[in-house]
């Protein structure tokens, strides 16, 4: 399913590049690139929408848009999503991460300034559902879409 030209689609406020990689392919964040060799990684930042319960979708799908991966989370308690893509050759990794979160993959000390650290009191704990799907697109999807809210691309998160 993860092949070059895959795309990722979510309904999206923000998105900003979180390593250097990132910033010179931020304009087309949500494509994957055919396997290269010595890529690395590049990760992004993304701000979702949520509906009118803070629920919100995130979806992989081929490149032909017929089949998919959906992982849906809570944006009340995972405000924030990372999109992490390796698309270096087959034999060395061509992988992707979707990881909703309370926080970015930044130091907890710049994280804490934008109240992404949350504390969780001694002998207590903290739960989140990300349902996750994998399913036929029908009809394929034909690009990513955020036609209901518009999307705002930055150089670093707010």
């Amino acid at each position: 399913m993860l092949d070059p030209g895959a795309g990722f689609s979510a309904p999206v406020q923000q998105v900003s590049p979180f390593n250097e990689r990132a910033v010179g392919e931020v304009t087309d964040w949500q494509k994957y690139k055919e396997p290269t060799r010595d890529y690395d990684e590049t990760v992004f930042n993304v701000v979702p929408y949520g509906d009118e319960n803070g629920e919100t979708l995130a979806v992989l799908h081929n490149a032909a848009g017929d089949l998919g991966i959906s992982l849906g989370f809570n944006i009340q308690q995972l405000p924030v999503f990372s999109l992490w893509k390796n698309t270096d050759t087959l034999g060395q990794g061509y992988v992707t991460g979707l990881e909703p979160g309370t926080s970015w993959a930044y130091n907890r000390s710049y994280q804490r300034a934008l109240n992404r650290v949350p504390t969780i009191g001694l002998k207590k704990s903290a739960t989140s559902t990300s349902p996750t799907r994998f399913w036929p697109i029908n009809p394929p999807l034909t690009a990513p879409s955020n036609k209901s809210k518009k999307s705002n691309t930055t150089a670093r998160p707010k």
